[in-house]
């Protein structure tokens, strides 16, 4: 089975046209990251999937979940359930991310129809999704299309659509390409890394290749948080009693097990970065000097 796929990290700022009305136009911001993931083995017909959730390490992992369990037991739409559904995002998720993003949310669809959610979504991205399968999957008119449908019904907005790739993934089980967009404080970097196996016989997990994406896109995100809080410890601008304080505690063993899992993955496969593997501890630092010095 081979995955081609892409990570999109978007916005949807939206503004209702209002004007003859007392009533307040509805002003609002939706960002959201979506993933779609096609599935195929042996002549088992194509199934086709959307996952939407509010960050990108939380999305990648649900379709490394679903991956794994489409090749491990076949064809998921007519056999998965509601039940099962919650099952994966259950696995997909860790004891950090349950505590302090308690309202992480998760659509997920299949030819346009939403066949499960967790927490809440806009409804919003039901409506593109509909689009999207109507118009073979052409998005940036389904967006066109999505504005125009709440025209329609009898709510005349402005839409402004902003996106970009967080990642983009090539992923075998001979071997496995990552491409990948990390956005910091005041800076942006991109690197690729690619997983090889290291002996004839040995095959890549599809599922655990992009699951190592979904870590070092945590790692980087949370290092940032980190060094951006431990700056604001030093400065008593947070107390390391606070929430906030505990938060950043938390984050940092978070980080230290991610860091051990990548690794882990390097001692089973041959990885090669380019540039180099993102090191959390340096970012933590670079985090650190930038909220010192702004």
């Amino acid at each position: 089975m081979n995955i081609d796929t892409s990570l999109l990290r978007e916005k949807f700022i939206i503004n209702e046209k209002n004007i003859n009305t007392k009533a307040k136009p509805l002003s609002l911001c939706c960002p959201s990251t979506r993933m779609p993931i096609s599935l195929q083995a042996g002549e088992i017909p194509a199934e086709s999937f959307i996952i939407r959730a509010y960050n990108m390490h939380s999305c990648a992992r649900m379709a490394a979940q679903i991956i794994q369990n489409y090749e491990k037991n076949g064809s998921i739409i007519s056999r998965v359930k509601t039940s099962d559904w919650k099952d994966l995002w259950g696995k997909s998720l860790n004891s950090y991310e349950r505590e302090y993003n308690p309202k992480g949310w998760l659509a997920i669809y299949n030819k346009g129809n939403l066949v499960f959610s967790h927490g809440k979504h806009h409804q919003l991205f039901d409506v593109i999704e509909k689009c999207d399968a109507i118009n073979n999957r052409n998005y940036e008119e389904s967006i066109k299309l999505a504005e125009n449908y709440f025209t329609q019904a009898g709510k005349e907005i402005n839409m402004i659509y902003d996106s970009n790739v967080a990642l983009v993934a090539a992923l075998s089980t001979n071997n496995a390409r990552c491409s990948m967009v990390l956005r910091g404080p005041g800076k942006t970097t991109t690197f690729n890394y690619s997983l090889m196996t290291t002996g004839a016989k040995q095959k890549l997990n599809i599922s655990q290749s992009l699951n190592a994406a979904a870590d070092l896109l945590e790692g980087v995100q949370l290092s940032y948080m980190v060094g951006i809080n431990n700056e604001k410890i030093r400065q008593a601008i947070i107390k390391r009693s606070s929430k906030d304080g505990r938060q950043t505690a938390k984050a940092m063993e978070r980080i230290e097990l991610l860091d051990k899992q990548i690794s882990s993955m390097e001692s089973i496969y041959s990885v090669h970065y380019r540039p180099e593997r993102p090191n959390f501890k340096s970012i933590i630092h670079m985090s650190e000097q930038f909220t010192k010095n702004n």
